[in-house]
């Protein structure tokens, strides 16, 4: 030792040397000589201490950062072979405390204040005396708190650095609170204290930084013992956390809420705070976290059992799991965890809240927490779901998708839990406040989906009461559409069991809902499978016969001047569709369609018009009359009460339009019957045809002409004003014209009561005919000349020698004469 004192000696002297340079060195080697355990050892590790600590000290104050680092670094050496005790400490931390400790930058190297918290982390951890298992302190040594008189340097020290810039101090921090929480039965004294700059680091860009602050919070918070505000004050700031992006910043937080339940002493007053930190965790998208708090959280649900298992044991809480349990839920939550909720469910007016909330993510977590708190209490939510309801309606229809479908999901769970009569009242009173949103229609559809509840339809008349509104069945939003025909579906089963009234009014919601969605192939396919659900065991037909009659009552304001976009006639559109004409109410739907077409504006006539020549391509098989008198009867009664107005002309392009599609529902009227039906119409309405061959639109002009092609025997006043409009038609502009009206000369014919008075007249005029139609066989339309070959052909037969007398006339080529009929034929 006398030779070592030598040594020690010289460098305490060049220690304490002016030039920085001969300090540097002499620090170097006692740091060499102390790192040797042949130097150094228990032996006389206090003679090297207190032979050097003073120089050693002073050194911590010195200019230069590599003589400061050196000397912390001898002294951390030398502690390490010292034994525990109280001298030692009230040398050291106090020094430390100067550099660290005033709010002023002393200690201006982030390197030597990281290196001087570490020195402390080291001899707080040498020096415990007290160990924390669980929440019970169990003393050992000689059961002294010897960090009890460094104590406030410490925590000096801890709330001055936690406002550190450099990452690693405020890492280091944390890890010194958490041990000192340990070392020190002191350590609640002062605890409160380190809270408020904690709480600031939870917002560190640095994802480590926010867990090991949320950590430091944990143990802080068990140490508050009377501050209860300020433990509501800290779950208020970790609670954000459990939306952090990085996962272990999540876990984290539900690491410290299943600590605060297990082992904080007021938690049972704090159990609505405190809950959300673990629900949330328990459906986070990471597996690992799910894992790890869903165990922590049934320790803390037992722990909660065993606490208040006499009481528990009177609640019906021990039911088995029903058959049915919903299969989206994997494990049913224990007693423990399903009674620390169901105490809890005042933690539901802060979920209700933030699930309305401007941030998305917040809205998610919100609805995370609802659907983990609807599975814990099950049934006993049933008081809450008033509160419940308007939140989640509108969360159905949130924005974002992950959202609305994790809502829906909710709603199906209360619809499995809750029964009927208690969501049912306020589910309905809702769709009545907002009819024409899609949130409740999608809340109810989950609830009735996923009900198990025996008496679930027995209010369905209210329901449909409801639905019978226009501002439900009258909506246009597909979205809306096809949610509302998915839930018809689901309610079908009970109407089928109600009485005759809610049928009909069902069948008049979903009639309407399909017809004003009509135009979406989706939308149409499904509501006419759900009229076919409640028409079995009878035919959809006789469905429509019973109640279709009621369907059209409900519409109203048909008198009004109309768009094709207002809901009232879009529905009248997508019934003709969808019902065509039937006998039994075939004069009822025509008053609608009449009145409508009265008093709507353009685009609302052709609307209904467009539906009309839709449905009347099927009149033979829809409309079931086997006698043609009474067929014919009744379908000029139409005509006349419903197109034939619309085919007289009127001034301006929308009249134009209208006239148009009259013409293509009277098309449409003569293909869908058969027989000599088409050539009585035609012959009752010749003079409007006639004159539609000339009406300025194209599509007029070729329907009217394909409507003539029907025509029979007719007058010769009529044929001379038929056969001169025809004629004119060779020259149109539209292709289509030409040729149908070139395949309309053929069908030309006198009447055989004319036939002794005006023969001669008509072959002369019929001389006329050919000649013109021989005049446009050079065109280079093959598809016309053929029609009009055709057509030469047909007339020929009847007036033989006034083809013979054209053709002698005509200068045709010998190809073009090869194709016509020899005169002699």
């Amino acid at each position: 030792m006398e030779e070592n004192k030598q040594k020690l000696d010289v460098w305490i002297v060049k220690i304490q040397n002016q030039e920085r340079m001969t300090r540097q060195r002499a620090l170097k080697e006692l740091l060499e000589f102390c790192q040797n355990e042949k130097n150094l050892n228990k032996e006389n590790s206090i003679e090297v201490f207190d032979f050097t600590y003073l120089c050693l000290i002073k050194c911590y104050n010195d200019r230069y950062e590599m003589c400061r680092s050196l000397a912390c670094s001898i002294i951390t050496e030398i502690l390490k072979h010292l034994q525990q005790n109280d001298y030692y400490l009230s040398l050291l931390v106090p020094v430390i405390a100067k550099r660290l400790a005033p709010i002023e930058l002393i200690e201006e190297s982030e390197e030597m204040r990281l290196q001087l918290l570490k020195q402390l982390n080291f001899i707080i951890d040498k020096y415990k005396e007290l160990k924390i298992t669980g929440a019970v302190r169990d003393k050992g040594g000689d059961g002294e708190d010897r960090l009890l008189k460094p104590y406030n340097d410490i925590i000096d020290i801890l709330k001055v650095r936690l406002m550190d810039n450099y990452p690693a101090i405020l890492k280091e921090c944390c890890e010194i609170i958490k041990l000192t929480a340990i070392a020190s039965s002191s350590f609640h004294y002062r605890a409160e204290s380190l809270a408020e700059p904690l709480m600031t680091l939870l917002k560190h860009r640095h994802s480590g930084i926010r867990i090991a602050a949320i950590e430091a919070l944990g143990v802080v918070g068990l140490n508050i013992l009377t501050n209860v505000d300020k433990l509501r004050r800290i779950l208020k700031e970790i609670s954000p956390l459990v939306m952090d992006p990085v996962p272990f910043v999540r876990r984290e937080c539900g690491r410290v809420g299943c600590l605060f339940l297990m082992k904080l002493r007021d938690r049972y007053s704090l159990f609505e705070p405190i809950l959300p930190l673990m629900l949330c965790c328990l459906t986070d998208e990471i597996e690992e976290v799910r894992t790890e708090i869903e165990k922590l959280w049934i320790e803390a649900g037992e722990l909660y059992y065993s606490e208040n298992e006499a009481e528990l044991q009177k609640l019906n809480l021990i039911e088995q799991i029903p058959i049915d349990y919903p299969k989206i839920i994997a494990k049913r939550p224990t007693i423990g965890c399903r009674a620390l909720v169901r105490r809890s469910l005042k933690v539901l007016n802060v979920i209700l809240h933030e699930m309305e909330d401007w941030k998305e993510d917040v809205r998610l977590h919100s609805t995370k927490l609802l659907y983990q708190v609807v599975i814990h209490s099950e049934d006993q939510l049933a008081p809450k779901y008033y509160d419940i309801n308007a939140v989640l309606c509108k969360t159905c229809q949130d924005q974002e998708p992950p959202i609305a479908k994790l809502a829906i999901e909710v709603a199906g769970l209360i619809g499995y839990f809750v029964n009927q009569k208690t969501w049912s009242k306020y589910a309905f009173e809702e769709l009545k406040t907002r009819q024409n949103k899609l949130g409740p229609i999608k809340c109810l559809n989950a609830l009735y989906r996923e009900s198990v509840d025996k008496e679930k339809f027995d209010n369905l008349k209210d329901l449909i009461d409801i639905f019978m509104d226009n501002s439900i069945c009258h909506n246009t939003s597909v979205p809306f559409q096809t949610e509302f025909l998915t839930f018809l579906k689901i309610l079908h089963p009970g109407v089928l069991l109600a009485d005759e009234k809610v049928l009909e009014n069902f069948y008049i919601v979903t009639l309407k809902l399909t017809a004003i969605g009509y135009d979406n192939e989706a939308i149409r396919n499904e509501g006419i499978e759900i009229l076919k659900l409640i028409a079995e065991p009878e035919s959809i037909s006789k469905i429509h016969a019973k109640y279709l009659k009621s369907a059209l009552k409900t519409l109203d304001l048909l008198d009004k001047a109309n768009k094709d976009s207002f809901e009232q006639v879009m529905v009248l559109y997508g019934i003709i569709c969808i019902c065509g004409y039937e006998k039994p109410f075939l004069d009822d739907l025509k008053s609608s369609i009449k009145l409508t077409l009265e008093n709507a504006e353009g685009e609302g006539k052709i609307k209904i018009l467009s539906a009309m020549a839709m449905a009347s391509l099927n009149w033979d098989k829809t409309i079931d009359v086997e006698d043609p008198n009474e067929n014919f009867l009744i379908m000029m009664s139409y005509i006349n009460e419903c197109i034939a107005p619309h085919l007289v002309w009127h001034a301006g392009r929308t009249a134009e339009s209208v006239r148009t599609m009259a013409v293509t529902a009277l098309c449409s009227l003569i293909q869908g019957t058969t027989n000599e039906i088409p050539t009585k119409i035609v012959d009752a309405l010749m003079i409007p045809l006639i004159s539609l061959i000339d009406d300025n639109n194209i599509a007029t002009r070729s329907y009217a002409l394909k409507i003539l092609m029907y025509v029979g025997p007719l007058k010769y006043d009529q044929l001379k004003t038929f056969g001169s409009g025809l004629l004119s038609r060779l020259d149109d502009a539209g292709h289509e014209v030409r040729v149908k009206a070139a395949k309309c000369l053929g069908k030309l014919k006198l009447v055989e009561d004319e036939q002794e008075e005006f023969g001669d007249m008509w072959e002369h005029l019929l001389k006329q005919i050919f000649s013109t139609m021989m005049i446009h066989l050079e065109s280079p339309e093959i598809d016309l000349r053929n029609s009009l070959i055709d057509s030469i052909t047909e007339l020929c037969k009847n007036c033989p020698n006034a083809y013979i007398a054209a053709l002698k006339e005509a200068m045709l080529s010998d190809e073009l004469k090869s194709k016509l009929p020899s005169g002699s034929s």
